[in-house]
């Protein structure tokens, strides 16, 4: 029955958002305690049991951007047509500000302005993707009047995480662009020329960054433990790295290399890691679990690995939450190329054992 619940609300539309339940850690673990979209959706509308329901939507698209699997979607002002209008305004403009529809007047008719439903569904990554297709300047506009009779509370705590990421990648990125949420603008300014970065600035090992990410082992991802019975024909957990991480690793791909404390591979990206806090025992019940393939279980020879995949991480607890030993934790941020390279840190290593009673084999770290 459950089985049969998931596949129908993983193609759940409401108008124009889609929702896709098997991508949410609370439906996919009844140990996590995500509540991302419950505290932002100014209806508290959301309903999170077998599956992911809408009882309540004003398309405001707050959930899209606090969301960290990627489970809600807009069809109409997609993060897609945000930032096809972001490229066509940046070869012109200056800046580019965001702003919703009931903006002021003024703001509306901005040359300059990118249409969103409300500034609270404007995503760090989108911050970020705007510097990297040209603008030299993003704005997010909240209007103090206007927003406090529509998503007012939401909408400013959203808008203000985003921007606070946005900064934070692009202080370790050694951007020095203007990132900011404000209700004051400055007049629109023509771009002096296209200030797209050079393609001659990215080297050969972030060019092949996407294809490194969007290819790690899903299907590795998807097997159990070594030893262990694989999953029952027909049904297992989608892996699918989030809309929202590929534009930011396109992003990142685009804009010139990092200064020196990141070319030197000491900096760091401002987003936790992970790391092993106690015995590990290759249960492997993580690396199913995880929505976006980030953990691999991996067997070599008389050899397994617990890796562990930055690039893919969008740190959504449940493997925290998941594990039964307790053995995984937030660990140190990613150095900003070991977040690049889309290589795989080691958690933990294991040799391969057989038990002394029924001859199965097992990995074990003693």
């Amino acid at each position: 029955m459950l089985k049969e619940l998931l596949r129908l609300a993983s193609g759940l539309e409401l108008g124009s958002l889609k929702v896709d339940s098997s991508l949410c850690v609370r439906v996919r673990s009844r140990r996590a305690e995500c509540e991302c979209c419950l505290s932002v959706c100014p209806t508290q509308g959301i309903h999170i049991g077998p599956a992911v329901e809408i009882k309540s939507c004003l398309l405001c698209g707050l959930c899209t951007a606090a969301c960290p699997t990627g489970v809600f979607e807009l069809h109409e002002n997609s993060d897609g047509s945000v930032l096809l209008a972001v490229e066509r305004l940046a070869a012109r403009w200056a800046s580019v500000v965001f702003a919703c529809d009931r903006s002021p007047r003024s703001v509306v008719r901005r040359p300059d302005r990118v249409a969103v439903r409300c500034a609270g569904r404007v995503s760090a990554e989108l911050l970020v993707a705007a510097l990297s297709l040209g603008a030299q300047a993003a704005y997010l506009y909240l209007d103090p009047a206007g927003c406090a009779g529509c998503h007012g509370k939401q909408a400013k705590q959203a808008a203000s995480t985003a921007v606070a990421g946005a900064q934070a990648i692009a202080s370790a990125y050694g951007l020095k662009a203007p990132l900011s949420l404000t209700a004051a603008l400055p007049p629109p300014r023509a771009a002096a020329g296209s200030r797209r970065p050079a393609a001659e600035g990215v080297d050969e090992g972030r060019r092949a960054l996407l294809t490194a990410v969007n290819g790690v082992g899903v299907k590795s991802a998807l097997k159990v433990a070594l030893g262990t019975s694989a999953p029952e024909p027909g049904f297992a957990w989608r892996h699918s790295l989030p809309k929202r991480r590929r534009i930011l690793l396109e992003a990142l791909a685009r804009l010139a290399p990092p200064g020196p404390a990141g070319a030197g591979g000491a900096g760091a990206f401002p987003w936790p890691g992970l790391t092993l806090a106690g015995g590990c025992t290759f249960c492997g019940a993580c690396v199913p679990l995880c929505p976006s393939a980030a953990l691999k279980l991996e067997e070599a020879g008389e050899e397994g690995r617990l890796l562990f995949y930055p690039a893919r991480c969008t740190f959504c607890g449940l493997c925290l939450a998941s594990c039964p030993e307790g053995a995984l934790a937030c660990g140190r941020e990613p150095a900003l190329l070991e977040f690049l390279s889309g290589e795989p840190r080691v958690l933990s290593a294991a040799c391969a054992r057989r038990c002394a009673g029924c001859g199965r084999p097992f990995l074990s770290t003693d």
